[in-house]
């Protein structure tokens, strides 16, 4: 067999493993729903890329900080979750400064299933880049950035639900 059959079968075969994981991670109900609106850009692939990538990193950040449930991403045509808590986030920008520093900025809204609207305020995090850096140091900038917001946004929640259950206990 050649190297490129060979390949082919080893990416078949990982496939056919991942597909099914992927769709029973989805499958389960979400303890969370996220909203996430982009600023207005020509190409509307690059808003979902945008949006997808920060609700990556949002993931990852909420899963690091000790978050145990499952974040659903809610699309604007999606029917949203009644049940569950949905955090809207609006990004302002996401960009690198003049200075070298790469800065997400969004501000967020938490939506109960009771039908209140909170708003959260503005979350910020700042990662440096370097003016000589790589491709891939650049990606890494812009992931710490928008992961820094997150944790900020993660914080404020679970402060937010320490207190709500505070005044229940009490």
């Amino acid at each position: 067999m050649t190297t490129y059959t060979k390949n082919t079968w080893k990416i078949i075969f990982l496939a056919a493993i991942a597909l099914p994981l992927a769709a029973a991670r989805s499958a389960e109900t979400p303890t969370l729903a996220v909203k996430i609106e982009t600023p207005t850009v020509f190409d509307i692939s690059a808003e979902r890329d945008i949006a997808d990538s920060l609700w990556g990193h949002l993931d990852t950040a909420f899963c690091r900080s000790g978050f145990e449930g499952n974040i659903a991403l809610v699309d604007r045509l999606d029917k949203e979750p009644i049940d569950v808590p949905t955090v809207s986030l609006r990004l302002i920008d996401w960009t690198t400064r003049r200075t070298g520093i790469v800065e997400c900025r969004f501000t967020a809204e938490l939506a109960t299933p009771d039908g209140k609207i909170e708003n959260l305020g503005s979350f910020r995090g700042s990662s440096m880049r370097w003016a000589n850096d790589t491709r891939f140091a650049a990606d890494r900038a812009y992931e710490d950035a928008a992961v820094d917001a997150m944790r900020e946004l993660f914080r404020d929640l679970s402060e937010r639900d320490s207190r709500a259950a505070d005044t229940v206990n009490t």
